[in-house]
């Protein structure tokens, strides 16, 4: 099979997974690398931050570190470049750019690069660099949107409601905020910037980076866990891996974290802004299944029979009491807002099922709280502090593992 026609099969399978396999010449690891040094920013407070570089920069830089043009290199960087326009919409490899291949095929002087997933784990298998971590975030970030997506549409019954808007900060703000034990701060932007050339419906409106959400492309991104698994699935949404490669399965052995059999449930009113937001957190944070019942299949089940089931296989449950409805007392005047009457149904039968401390409930402004269910956490999202004392607690959870 000559280049071409090898080009051509790998567009119809969709399987980028070539790209983590191909090996770089030093001069390719080098620039890989510059980019990737010229992003890292130090900050005080013993934080990392990150802004992609210009191609002056990078160019500079790499000119006095191997005394010749960047440019070269960069042309001969395993992508799909030499061939066009690819599924994408714009040519895929391990460098992004800015502008893209429109205005030619070496980047201009004030374009930003930077370095896409494949670009990222190619710089940790050769470079032994820590960027595997951040793209696999990214990753999980893209299986997060999708989930999200999925939920728009079934919600819709299974029409396609695509240009459903979401905040992308809402997804990554993990990634973003530092914490105690990953002092990396990764701003919206620089996600952004990243995703949305990975063509997951990551766009810029005004000042605001948004997901677009609802429609089927992202559908085949709902299981993937890792790099591998992401770029087996780039390409056209019929397609599946061709495989197999075994450095990828090695790899994904190594760096997985292996799931246990108990899982998080996460108990939901109409707030879907708050759901997905806890839901990207607990994905981030736990290595165990995490379980919204609207996104689990019926099975031929009825609504509390497939509750009953998932709800035997949980761990723990976090309740999210959001302002949907409002209420009273026949004595009183004043309406009160409450929780959905399912909520607080699933509250209370978690808090039996499990058992008190086994139960977080995160309160959104006002809410009305049970008042019989002393024992239960109760966090109010509002504060700076809920992730930290939702993580506390599920690190106390028998069953409950903690990704690194």
């Amino acid at each position: 099979m000559n280049g071409s026609e090898q080009d051509a099969d790998i567009w119809s399978t969709g399987d980028f997974s070539w790209l983590l396999l191909t090996d770089l010449s030093d001069d390719q690891i080098e620039l890989l690398d510059a980019i990737w040094h010229l992003a890292i920013i130090e900050h005080p407070a013993n934080a990392v931050g990150m802004h992609w570089p210009t191609w002056r920069d990078v160019d500079q830089y790499f000119f006095d570190l191997r005394d010749h043009e960047a440019g070269e290199v960069h042309q001969q960087l395993p992508s799909y470049s030499r061939i066009g326009i690819g599924p994408h919409g714009s040519p895929y490899g391990l460098v992004w750019r800015s502008e893209g291949a429109f205005v030619g095929p070496i980047p201009r002087d004030d374009e930003q690069v930077g370095l896409t997933i494949a670009g990222l784990v190619q710089l940790a298998r050769h470079k032994k660099r820590n960027t595997q971590p951040l793209a696999d975030d990214l990753v999980r970030i893209i299986r997060t949107l999708a989930q999200a997506s999925n939920r728009i549409r079934r919600e819709s019954r299974g029409e396609s409601q695509p240009g459903r808007e979401r905040e992308l900060a809402d997804y990554a703000e993990w990634l973003v905020s530092p914490r105690s034990d990953k002092p990396f701060v990764m701003p919206v932007e620089a996600i952004a910037q990243v995703l949305q050339k990975e063509n997951v419906g990551v766009v810029k409106v005004g000042n605001r980076w948004v997901a677009q959400l609802g429609g089927t492309g992202l559908r085949k991104y709902l299981k993937i866990e890792t790099a591998g698994d992401y770029l087996a699935q780039v390409g056209t949404t019929l397609s599946m891996p061709t495989g197999p490669y075994p450095h990828l399965e090695e790899e994904k052995e190594v760096q997985g974290v292996e799931q246990t059999g108990k899982t998080v449930f996460i108990v939901h009113g109409h707030d879907e802004a708050v759901r997905d937001r806890v839901d990207a957190f607990v994905q981030k944070t736990v290595a165990n299944k995490v379980i919204i019942l609207h996104d689990e299949d019926d099975n031929g089940d009825t609504i509390i029979e497939k509750f009953e089931q998932h709800a035997s296989d949980a761990a723990c449950a976090i309740v999210l009491l959001t302002p949907d409805d409002v209420g009273r007392a026949k004595t009183e005047d004043e309406l009160r807002p409450r929780a959905r009457q399912n909520v607080v149904f699933e509250l209370g039968y978690f808090a039996g099922l499990l058992g008190r401390r086994h139960v977080m409930a995160l309160v959104k402004d006002h809410v009305e709280q049970p008042s019989d269910l002393s024992g239960v956490l109760y966090i109010p999202l509002d504060s700076g502090e809920w992730k930290r004392k939702l993580e506390r607690r599920l690190k106390n959870v028998d069953g409950i593992s903690l990704r690194d």
